[in-house]
């Protein structure tokens, strides 16, 4: 295993936490989604190399648990490698650990290659590819591919991506949508609160010319929000930990 562990060190940027001190959950799923692409183009792997093949990675599914946000300049590890290939599904794991190694965060995401042309998933096998596999005791379970909600998810509102939201893909980064998400809860809300566990499933691109209604509802310290046939996502608050 330890041959297909990526391994990155780096102090919280002050620009990537919110308005008390914790880091920003859109700028964790990017510090992610930064450390897995690195160890793809470390393969060879990378999105500037399965272009050129007609394919592109997406992200199709995302779980979190998350023990405690870092604070601003703190010095932590971020950790990813490869799990067991599904067919076109393809999890990839995540730690996240302070300066003396304590896990402040574990995920799991469901990357799939997908064909430029036809925006469907392809399995690596038929693109001529080979990926590294491995699994870490302690790793999350995959994501799955449905959640309870509530009946009713009274609150709603609608968005459309904004030009700085798009990425190479020309859709909705899938960090985005976790913002959207902390939007619909107030500031006081958040002031008392912090995010302890995420599952969003993407769906469907979201495109410059989408309009996406989004419907929600806070139970019990968990926002609930539907977001049209584009996305579904949970996010569960708890109070804030000690930052360090």
């Amino acid at each position: 295993m330890e041959e297909n562990l990526y391994r990155k060190n780096f102090s919280v940027n002050a620009a990537d936490c919110d308005m008390f001190g914790r880091l920003r959950p859109a700028s964790m799923l990017k510090l992610m989604q930064g450390v897995g692409w690195e160890q793809l183009d470390s393969w060879g792997l990378g999105n500037n190399i399965v272009w050129d093949q007609g394919l592109l990675w997406i992200i199709g599914r995302t779980v979190v648990e998350i023990n405690r946000l870092p604070a601003s300049d703190e010095s932590v590890e971020m950790r990813t490698w490869p799990g067991k290939i599904r067919r076109v599904f393809l999890p990839r794991s995540f730690e996240l650990r302070d300066a003396a190694g304590s896990v402040l965060i574990r995920a799991k995401s469901i990357y799939l290659l997908m064909d430029k042309e036809s925006r469907h998933a392809v399995t690596p096998q038929s693109a001529g590819l080979e990926l590294p596999q491995s699994f870490e005791p302690g790793e999350l379970p995959d994501p799955p591919s449905r959640v309870l909600f509530p009946a009713e998810l009274p609150g709603a509102c609608s968005r459309s991506a904004r030009y700085s939201e798009l990425d190479l893909n020309g859709h909705l980064n899938n960090t985005h949508y976790l913002s959207w998400g902390e939007d619909l809860l107030s500031v006081d809300y958040h002031r008392s609160h912090a995010l302890r566990s995420l599952w969003v499933e993407y769906r469907k691109e979201v495109r410059p010319e989408d309009e996406v209604e989004l419907r929600y509802t806070l139970a019990d310290d968990t926002l609930y929000v539907k977001g049209g046939d584009y996305f579904a996502m949970t996010l569960g608050y708890g109070e804030p930990s000690q930052s360090r």
